[in-house]
């Protein structure tokens, strides 16, 4: 089953069985399936939406720009993370994904160019005891990611991390060689602002079933990636979830999409990455939505460029929506 088709199959619980996704919910996920197949440094795209409830809005919405991302051949940047990666200083502590169950920890050497081909040069081992290196090209680079502990020393050995990444949805989804892959994934495609708690129950305790001529039951986890909920299974990630009371203090790592789950998240967090790609939900019994809306307003009429509006399918009569 291709990633493009996740609302189709995607079931919730109902009783003791599964039902399939309202159109409200199927229509969350197509917005972010769409909005992420605008590209990397085109003007940015602002898709806001005023619902009756926020409920579960964001993660779908999360869940379509993800598969959006992975769905298409070679439509993650690899160069983008290959060059930031070759920006960064000798000596930076980066993890190196050797399987999709297994990572290392190393030094960052820099980038090396033989004729037409490029590598990054990561050493995993102490030079007295012989300085192992591995040069990895452009293609591969998405296996990289810094590390968030720095390396003190390197090792004498390299002592390889194990883990098994528990993913029911994406097992049932995907072929063995695609999982890996996916897994393997180290880029920030989706940033979700809003309540940490709120987020954390939809993400990780909800459960959700796919379902064609069998079923698979797992949590939106499994396709999402969020890193700040890896600890446990290791792996590459493609998603984080910020809570906007500490957006001050994120890393200034640009999503391919923001998603502002909120009009809270919204006035504090519209400002943050500029240059992305944004989902809005709004809430309509929220007390700021009229604060929310005015700021929107204002964003529309100072837009640089005109942008053909979009709208991957009929929209639920419940639902309003701007997109510029």
């Amino acid at each position: 089953m291709a990633l493009s088709e996740i609302g189709k199959c995607l079931r919730f619980p109902a009783g003791s069985g599964w039902l399939s996704l309202p159109a409200w919910a199927r229509f969350f996920i197509d917005i972010g399936f769409t909005v992420a197949k605008s590209a990397r440094g085109a003007s940015p795209r602002v898709v806001a939406i005023v619902t009756p409830a926020r409920a579960y809005a964001a993660v779908l919405c999360a869940t379509g720009v993800v598969s959006a991302k992975v769905s298409a051949a070679g439509s993650l940047s690899r160069q983008e993370h290959f060059d930031h990666l070759r920006s960064l200083p000798p000596g930076t502590t980066v993890n190196f994904r050797e399987t999709p169950n297994s990572q290392v920890k190393g030094w960052l050497q820099g980038a090396l160019d033989i004729g037409e081909q490029s590598f990054i040069v990561i050493r995993l081992q102490v030079k007295s005891k012989g300085g192992l290196t591995y040069r990895i090209p452009t293609e591969q680079s998405h296996r990289i990611e810094v590390a968030v502990k720095p390396l003190a020393s390197l090792p004498a050995r390299p002592h390889p991390k194990t883990f098994r990444a528990n993913a029911p949805l994406l097992e049932f989804l995907l072929r063995n060689d695609d999982r890996d892959e996916f897994l393997r994934r180290v880029e920030l495609q989706c940033a979700i602002v809003g309540k940490y708690a709120q987020l954390r129950e939809e993400i990780l305790e909800t459960r959700f079933a796919a379902q064609c001529e069998s079923l698979a039951v797992g949590r939106l986890q499994d396709l999402l990636r969020i890193r700040r909920f890896l600890e446990n299974d290791g792996g590459g990630y493609l998603s984080q979830v910020y809570s906007y009371g500490t957006l001050d203090e994120t890393p200034d790592d640009l999503p391919h999409v923001a998603i502002f789950d909120g009009s809270t998240s919204f006035l504090k967090g519209h400002g943050k990455w500029p240059n992305a790609h944004r989902v809005v939900i709004l809430d309509r019994t929220d007390r700021q939505l009229p604060d929310a809306a005015a700021e929107l307003n204002r964003a529309y009429a100072s837009r640089a460029t005109d942008v053909d509006t979009f709208c991957p399918t009929e929209p639920p009569e419940e639902l309003e929506f701007l997109i510029f």
